[in-house]
């Protein structure tokens, strides 16, 4: 259709606030699994007991979520695991990212995830709500995180 413009992924997610998207249940609370999962489909070298730790450094009143203030707080006193590394899609082994391209790439490095929730974070991620992520829309969910 004349006047229809088509979105460059980008585009896509300049409207979309970071921390919503790493929500995936939408409680407005990140949880330890939720932080892992974000920070895993980034192809971040981070572990549980990473997550443990950073959750301990910011974690104000002690409920053991991070709350929206907390995750900024986060990702400005601890940049390393957030802002290194490459985009790294060709790490996930398809020509889209999936249930099953991240959870076998979760499993390989020993991270257990029910599908539910692999399935509601890829979801959660996906501008079309679809459980799939193509290589430039994961490049642009990357680029997002980093520059926000």
């Amino acid at each position: 259709m004349a006047g229809d413009t088509v979105k460059t992924p980008a585009a896509i997610w300049a409207g979309r606030d970071i921390f919503d998207l790493f929500d995936s249940n939408g409680n407005g609370r990140l949880c330890a699994d939720e932080l892992l999962l974000g920070l895993a489909l980034m192809a971040q070298p981070v572990t549980k007991a990473d997550i443990d730790f950073l959750i301990d450094l910011t974690d104000s009143d002690g409920d053991r979520l991070i709350s929206r203030e907390e995750f900024d707080r986060l990702r400005k006193r601890a940049p390393a695991p957030f802002y290194g590394g490459e985009l790294a899609f060709a790490t996930f082994g398809g020509p889209v990212i999936d249930l099953g391209s991240l959870s076998d790439y979760l499993s390989h490095r020993r991270m257990t995830f029910s599908s539910a929730q692999v399935t509601a974070f890829l979801r959660n991620i996906n501008p079309d709500g679809h459980p799939v992520l193509s290589r430039d829309l994961y490049e642009a969910f990357v680029r997002a995180y980093r520059d926000a």
